[in-house]
């Protein structure tokens, strides 16, 4: 408002008293206020009902626009002792209110309100203002923003005064996530000790043998076993239906339902009979039920931490069985091993994508992570030791992943000490690190390629159909949120998420190895750099290995994502200046950066740890957050 408030001060107070929509404003902003510390709060409040805060512009600020800022809240919304003071600050480019208010009511997805007035010239993204009327003339120079996306509707009001500022009427649109949702029913299994005790007892009682003499193929014994087994849980344990609401705290369960309703027949019995003793005892019994409930739910939360994970089918299968091995009955792996066929409801998975980024912007900003059974696993982690087993230590000694041993703080070790003894010959020596990436290097795998090389490192023949089955007819579909599109059969590809897909990757490029004594290769798993140890200016054995890579590449299918590849340069040398031979693969540029993170460490030019340090700050700083978050359940330090 401009070009001050004191002079619209008796229209402000006419239409707060006469004008609904003013009166029930919960806060009013002002900006261009031209006040000073003469005038008192009270003596521009417009009803008793406001509360007033404001920011007046300063001597000292050096300012030749803007007059200060104000903020009324309203008392029926939110009461004076709930706000507190956030920031205040006036500057030639700037004027600053800050408030934080606890209103009476919100809903239950927030926790408070952070009201800011701020002056600044018109200059701010308008994208996402909620303000989209003219405010003054034809311009609108006015904005309003919050983290609320279509939050408010703007409404045109008749300035204030002789202001040349139309006063800006905004109506909460709004609506909370108990109205943006509906409520959800499903139906959870109750794991009872007498559901337990029955269905042990049904699986003992079971001929397994009739099930193998039914049929010789797999996947039809498979499939009959588990139906069986689906049965049986289906018609043992008990089943309950509940509804759960969009907004409801995880710790909220019956107790504190019940405790609620008594609460509201006390507080309704005490207006009809003046006595609230009884009101006030109820009021208690809630505030006990909602920490004895949090009580619960941390401890459920220290229970899931020590035993690795929640409850699952396959863990309550394993208890009702007292820890024996009845699967080994029921589904036949010699069968499955001397048929060389995985049964197909073992191969389907549920490809979920995971964001490799906060923000992810396409496709290729997600990771198609595959859910598949807990059976396949355990099957996986069998055949996964016997091919380590299987193969001698001697294979591509500078692939680090699924070798006996090596971790990635070797791979980190080798490629630091490599580098620094070849800049520790001084002689202008210089080392070049190209950090490979491939476009969904899993996925392009071609079993058949594997397989000849599978045999080719020793593997039987057995062993490599099992796998060639395992990678070819996958059934999968993509679930994102509550929505699962069709399913389709993949034949090409490891699916990421498993346990065999990295050894198998590991294998499949064990002969990407160097060519000269000026180069290396360090792998882990996909994660791949080409180290050039150059001397005298000499990049042409470095180069060569660049292009022998993206031969190797073709030869096996691997895509290179170039736009992700990136070349940095470890240079002690301060005598000369180098012009660095720029690198190209597959006709397009790499570009070159200062620093690079590399299993999980970030690797800088000059080889210091001050980048690494300050990442891992940071992230424990995060990490602190959450276990304060922990803390308000009462769990103790052992949990974490």
């Amino acid at each position: 408002m401009a070009p001050s408030l004191e002079n619209k001060l008796d229209n402000l107070r006419a239409r707060v008293k006469f004008q609904r929509d003013i009166r029930d404003c919960n806060l009013l902003w002002f900006t261009e206020t031209w006040l000073n510390p003469a005038v008192p709060d009270h003596a521009i409040q417009p009803a008793e009902f406001f509360s007033v805060y404001r920011m007046d512009r300063t001597l000292d600020s050096g300012k030749s626009r803007g007059g200060g800022v104000c903020l009324m809240v309203n008392k029926h919304w939110c009461d004076s002792t709930s706000i507190v003071p956030l920031s205040r600050s006036c500057s030639p480019n700037l004027e600053l209110l800050s408030i934080k208010c606890r209103p009476f009511y919100l809903p239950r997805e927030f926790s408070s309100v952070i009201v800011s007035a701020v002056y600044i010239p018109p200059q701010a993204d308008t994208d996402t203002a909620h303000i989209t009327c003219p405010t003054r003339g034809e311009r609108t120079p006015d904005h309003c923003y919050t983290t609320l996306k279509n939050g408010y509707k703007a409404q045109s009001r008749p300035p204030f005064g002789k202001s040349d500022h139309a006063a800006i009427f905004l109506m909460p649109v709004y609506k909370q996530r108990l109205k943006q949702e509906a409520p959800v029913q499903r139906e959870v299994k109750r794991w009872t000790d007498q559901s337990v005790a029955a269905l042990q007892d049904a699986l003992d009682d079971a001929d397994w043998d009739m099930f193998r003499r039914s049929s010789d193929d797999v996947n039809m014994f498979t499939e009959a076993v588990v139906g069986f087994i689906g049965k049986l849980t289906d018609d043992t344990l008990q089943k309950n239906t509940i509804r759960t609401f969009p907004n409801q705290k995880p710790w909220v369960d019956k107790t504190i339902r019940d405790a609620l309703r008594s609460r509201s027949a006390a507080y309704n019995t005490g207006l009809a009979t003046g006595d609230m003793d009884e009101y006030k005892a109820a009021s208690y019994s809630v505030r006990r039920a909602v920490k004895d409930a949090k009580h619960r739910y941390g401890s459920k939360l220290e229970s899931q931490f020590q035993q690795g994970g929640s409850r699952s089918l396959w863990q309550g299968l394993r208890t009702i069985t007292d820890y024996k091995t009845p699967s080994s009955r029921m589904v036949n792996a010699d069968q499955m091993e001397s048929q060389a066929v995985v049964p197909s409801c073992f191969k389907q998975s549920t490809i979920v994508p995971v964001p490799k980024k906060p923000q992810p912007a396409c496709l290729n900003d997600y990771r198609p992570v595959a859910l598949t059974s807990v059976v396949i696993k355990c099957f996986e982690r069998l055949v996964r030791d016997f091919i380590t087993a299987s193969i001698p230590d001697t294979l591509d000694p500078l692939q680090f992943a699924y070798r006996q041993n090596r971790s990635t703080e070797d791979a980190i070790a080798h490629l630091l000490h490599t580098t620094n003894s070849h800049l520790d010959q001084r002689n202008g020596n210089y080392t070049k690190m190209l950090f490979v990436d491939y476009s969904s290097a899993f996925n392009t795998i071609i079993s058949f390629t594997l397989t000849s090389k599978l045999e080719v490192l020793g593997l039987s023949l057995p062993l490599c159909q099992w796998i060639s089955n395992f990678l070819t007819d996958r059934p999968q579909a993509v679930r994102v949120g509550k929505h699962t599109s069709s399913t389709l059969t993949l034949s090409a590809g490891a699916p990421q998420g498993c346990v065999l897909s990295p050894l198998l990757y590991s294998l499949y490029t064990h002969d990407c190895k160097a060519t000269s004594n000026s180069t290396t290769i360090i792998k882990f798993a996909d994660d791949t750099v080409v180290v050039g140890l150059i001397s005298n200016n000499d990049e042409m054995a470095y180069l060569q290995e660049v292009k022998n890579l993206e031969r190797l590449c073709q030869e096996n299918n691997l895509l290179l994502n170039v736009s992700k590849t990136k070349e940095l340069i470890v240079d002690f040398s301060t005598k000369q200046e180098r012009s660095y031979q720029p690198l190209n693969i597959c006709r397009t540029p790499v570009e070159r950066v200062d620093s690079f993170r590399y299993l999980g460490v970030h690797i800088t030019q000059d080889l210091s740890w001050s980048c690494h340090i300050n990442t891992l700050v940071k992230k424990a700083r995060q990490r602190l957050y959450h276990l304060r978050r922990l803390r308000d359940f009462k769990l103790p330090s052992q949990a974490f």
